[in-house]
């Protein structure tokens, strides 16, 4: 994988070599977008498995599951409309590439239907990203009072239904906010080529920081706190709890606890910040370090892992809840397999079921 974003990130510099723009508005290659273009497919296939596993098998429905759909719709919005974004290119709609005498990109007026569709674009991107983050929390959340506090019941059924408010409340406000005061728009900054919050002015190419903070990055610097943290104490109770169990169930399903333990409750807030983090940190060296000069392959390569990061977390869901979850991996293998012998079945007696066929017909 590093050979083959060295030769991405070679392609950009060879392509951005010939023009003596600032790197400051970086003109995305078509190999950029195909990478984000291709995590935001995996992305929406990641989360469409959840939904289906959800909606399709009412043995598999539980709160927490429960959760888990809200949060892979906001996953599949994320994926489809940034993959939208990244298909149409909307930096085609505002500069061709020219620049001016200090090297610094022209921008120009583009049509309504072109500027309607990007301030669309962004409305659902935004909103889909804070609250697939806001979910992520209220998952953590639920888990930790449904497990540490199972004894009050009632504090569980009261962080369910304080996540649907704030976890559709929040995103809508925050969003409906930058949609009225004008902030949602073109910024051909941190993206590959989508739509999204004004966080730098393109024109006067001054970065706004209390918005970048209010609008985005609060929640994710609150989500890397809060949901490593719950996990992190989830995991702690129930070793405790396993350890005075051990007598009872054995040694041999207390360390199978345990293994399940680790890789569940590690592996959750792991992905999250791994996918999360690369956005932030462009933020702080962009936004409010405002570094000036940061070098192409820098630029680039922050560019592609923020594409990855803000679109990627339907697939690493998908995968941790469908195929590295026994209970979910084993109906999907015994629906296949069932189908499958139907399929055999149909095949072996094609005159039953002409026959079959036939009499519903003259039924009829």
């Amino acid at each position: 994988s590093g050979c083959g974003l060295r030769v991405i990130l070679d392609d950009v510099d060879v392509m951005e070599s010939d023009t003596s723009c600032s790197n400051e508005y970086l003109t995305k290659g078509p190999w950029v977008r195909t990478v984000v273009g291709l995590t935001c497919v995996l992305a929406m296939i990641g989360a469409a498995f959840i939904i289906f596993t959800y909606v399709c098998f009412p043995d598999l429905r539980s709160k927490p599951r429960a959760i888990l759909l809200q949060l892979s719709v906001m996953d599949f919005g994320i994926g489809c409309a940034n993959f939208v974004g990244d298909v149409v290119n909307f930096d085609r709609f505002y500069h061709n590439g020219s620049c001016d005498s200090e090297g610094h990109l022209v921008f120009h007026e583009t049509n309504a239907l072109a500027n309607g569709f990007c301030v669309a674009q962004a409305f659902f991107a935004h909103f889909c990203t804070i609250g697939s983050v806001l979910w992520t929390m209220g998952l953590s959340v639920y888990i930790y009072f449904l497990i540490v506090h199972h004894k009050k019941p009632w504090k569980a059924k009261y962080a369910l239904w304080l996540a649907y408010v704030l976890c559709w409340g929040i995103p809508m406000l925050d969003t409906l906010w930058l949609l009225g005061s004008k902030r949602l728009g073109y910024s051909p900054y941190d993206t590959s080529g989508w739509c999204g919050p004004i966080v730098i002015n393109p024109k006067t190419r001054e970065p706004n920081a209390f918005l970048n903070f209010i609008s985005y990055d609060v929640w994710i610097v609150l989500a890397m706190l809060v949901v490593p943290l719950l996990y992190f104490a989830v995991e702690l109770y129930l070793r405790v709890e396993l350890k005075e169990a051990r007598d009872v169930y054995g040694e041999s399903r207390f360390w199978d606890s345990v293994y399940i333990l680790d890789y569940k409750f590690l592996l959750i807030p792991l992905a999250f910040t791994i996918l999360r983090i690369w956005t932030l940190l462009y933020n702080i060296l962009k936004i409010y370090i405002n570094l000036e000069h940061i070098p192409n392959s820098v630029s680039v390569a922050f560019i592609i892992l923020t594409g990855i990061g803000d679109s990627g977390q339907g697939f690493a869901n998908g995968i941790l809840f469908v195929f590295l979850t026994r209970k979910v991996r084993t109906t999907l293998v015994d629906k296949m397999a069932d189908c499958k012998g139907r399929c055999k079945k149909r095949l072996a007696n094609p005159r039953d079921s002409l026959l079959k066929v036939t009499s519903e017909c003259s039924d009829a």
